[in-house]
């Protein structure tokens, strides 16, 4: 994860309704990092002890991911290889990471963020 600031903040909503973690902790769509991460091995439906990852944060701080997992929404929205660091509060969504995992687009406007399947639309 590189060094970043947060650009957009919010819970993510879908027809369904809003999808959040299981926590009060919000998502944050970021597009500075490289990796989506969590602050709590509880949002994950599997995960893994990974080789201790080397993680520089925001504030230059550096700390260590420990675990690297899925965290699912509902049936077609999830994220994959998402470092677990036990150490950091935020659980961020990496822009560009979605982005290409999930071959969609995010249209923001000045309140909201939709994230639409590039082939159903």
């Amino acid at each position: 994860m590189s060094s970043s600031h947060v650009n957009q903040i919010g819970s993510l909503t879908s027809l369904s309704g809003n999808i959040q973690p299981h926590s009060a902790t919000p998502l944050i769509l970021d597009s500075g990092v490289i990796d989506h991460v969590s602050s709590s091995l509880t949002h994950f439906t599997s995960f893994q002890a990974i080789k201790p990852l080397l993680v520089k944060l925001p504030t230059g701080q550096h700390v260590y991911a420990t675990h690297s997992g899925n965290i699912h929404f509902c049936h077609s929205f999830h994220l994959t290889n998402v470092l677990y660091i036990p150490s950091f509060t935020f659980n961020l969504i990496s822009i560009s990471k979605l982005l290409s995992s999930l071959h969609c687009e995010l249209i923001f406007s000045h309140n909201s963020c939709i994230i639409q399947d590039l082939n159903n639309k």
